[in-house]
């Protein structure tokens, strides 16, 4: 069984700003190709801490920016909250957007797939991964945001999805802190599984595992790539509420399930097997808040989640 399909296709709005990209190639006088942000808080010339909070399944990055930034930028001046928007052919018909509007499947993006075809410009080698990666670099020059001390990168559900692949095939060299909150899977290394199922022919298979993984990642072998995962800045944050093994954007496909009945669960099984591969050199951290549900503003909000944003908090 495959995850589901969202039932609206397209979704309601789009990031005020473009972001050119630096990577990825076009045909000779293409425009650059660009993805939406939605941008709040602090001023770049006096952003001192960078929030680039990526959204779920529903591609809703102006609604995500707006509750980061209730929950991180009322109380702080120097916080600046950045949503990219990683969009859909629909939405690119539906929002009327210019071409060079990259695009991608609806959980293409999740995993670090290239954006897809368009009839004006055709193939367009550019991972999602590849478009944070430009972002980070553009967040880190000094001389568009020279006050700027910290960068993180979070997201929750397909967000979620989206950080903790990213955080292992990054070739990023900056300084930057994972925030993993609530996804509906995880990219597992190694063979081992907490349940077996017969159907499940591919539970090591790229985005569940690090087989066939896309060529973004191919630099690196299976173990550098867990070695290097491991010693990054990389924080899980789960409800404790988000358990419900029927919830509607659940990923019920057989490589999924065999993670665990429900996102809580295939946390706890995640990291229970992270900390049984590598002990004391796991610098991770793992954090369960209560009452909390498949909910990003309350899980955002939360008092205990505040230190995992910033480091040395």
């Amino acid at each position: 069984m495959a995850e589901t399909q969202l039932i609206t296709a397209h979704t309601a709005e789009i990031g005020e700003t473009h972001f050119a990209l630096r990577t990825g190639t076009t045909p000779p006088h293409a425009p650059t190709a660009t993805i939406p942000l939605a941008v709040r808080g602090a001023h770049p010339t006096q952003a001192r801490r960078a929030i680039v909070i990526i959204h779920g399944r529903r591609r809703d990055a102006p609604f995500y920016a707006d509750l980061a930034a209730a929950a991180f930028c009322d109380d702080a001046a120097d916080v600046i909250v950045i949503a990219p928007q990683f969009l859909t052919a629909a939405d690119i018909a539906h929002h009327q957007l210019a071409a060079n509007s990259l695009h991608w499947s609806e959980t293409g993006w999740m995993q670090g797939d290239f954006a897809e075809p368009d009839p004006a410009h055709g193939d367009r080698p550019i991972s999602s991964f590849a478009a944070l990666d430009d972002l980070i670099d553009t967040l880190a020059d000094p001389t568009q945001y020279p006050a700027l001390e910290h960068i993180i990168i979070a997201g929750h559900s397909g967000g979620g999805q989206l950080v903790q692949r990213f955080a292992i095939l990054s070739n990023t060299s900056r300084p930057v802190r994972f925030v993993v909150a609530n996804p509906s899977s995880y990219t597992w290394f190694g063979s081992d599984r907490p349940h077996s199922d017969p159907a499940n022919t591919h539970p090591t298979r790229w985005k569940y595992g690090l087989d066939a993984r896309p060529a973004y990642g191919a630099p690196l072998d299976d173990a550098a790539l867990e070695q290097r995962y491991i010693a990054r800045d990389v924080h899980y944050l789960l409800g404790m509420l988000d358990c419900d093994p029927h919830h509607a954007m659940l990923d019920r496909s057989p490589a999924a399930m065999s993670q665990g009945a429900n996102r809580l669960a295939r946390g706890r099984n995640f990291w229970a097997n992270l900390r049984q591969r590598h002990g004391a050199a796991l610098r991770h951290h793992y954090l369960e808040i209560p009452n909390i549900a498949h909910e990003p503003a309350k899980l955002f909000a939360d008092p205990a989640a505040k230190p995992i944003f910033w480091p040395g908090a």
